[in-house]
């Protein structure tokens, strides 16, 4: 990944810029560490995905443990886009910013029994990479001539974390 910084020209009247490609950042501490988060905005929390980093502020750049990381988090699914920009490299170090482009993580929920009781379910789930898992979904059932629908929403951390919003109709 290549970024771009501001640099003063020789005679000190005005910028030019010049990349910074990631792989010069190489032994360098890292200064500041910044994740942006574009997309639903359902699955990626920034401080969530600090976690999944080896390397943090305060630790020197290593190429190969981040691109590492980086594929790790890939292979997860649910992000379109990781891309590292280097906002500023000097002698104290460098800052960097993780750039994350969420995917859309719906899932159908789809089913049919038959028989002497007809059930016909429908509905939608989500999941993050923490292992919350957000459904919308309901079912109907007929049995002779009674006929029963159930639908129901299940949204975690809705109003606090670790929080459970749970609504039933029948």
């Amino acid at each position: 990944a290549t970024s771009v910084s501001p640099r003063h020209l020789a005679d000190g009247s005005s910028f030019a810029l010049e990349p910074i490609v990631l792989s010069q950042c190489e032994g360098k501490r890292i200064d500041r560490l910044r994740i942006e988060v574009k997309g639903p905005g359902m699955t990626a929390r920034p401080r969530a995905m600090r976690r999944f980093l080896r390397l943090q502020e305060g630790k020197h750049f290593q190429h190969k443990i981040w691109a590492s990381d980086l594929q790790s988090m890939r292979n997860l699914g649910f992000f379109k886009q990781l891309q590292t920009q280097v906002q500023r490299m000097d002698e104290r170090g460098c800052e960097l910013v993780l750039k994350v482009h969420e995917n859309w993580s719906i899932l159908p929920i789809i089913g049919y029994q038959g028989g002497s009781v007809r059930i016909i379910i429908a509905g939608a789930a989500s999941g993050d990479f923490l292992g919350s898992m957000s459904e919308v979904a309901a079912y109907y059932m007929r049995r002779d001539r009674y006929n029963l629908v159930r639908a129901w929403a299940n949204i975690p951390n809705l109003l606090l974390s670790r929080s459970l919003l749970e609504v039933q109709l029948v």
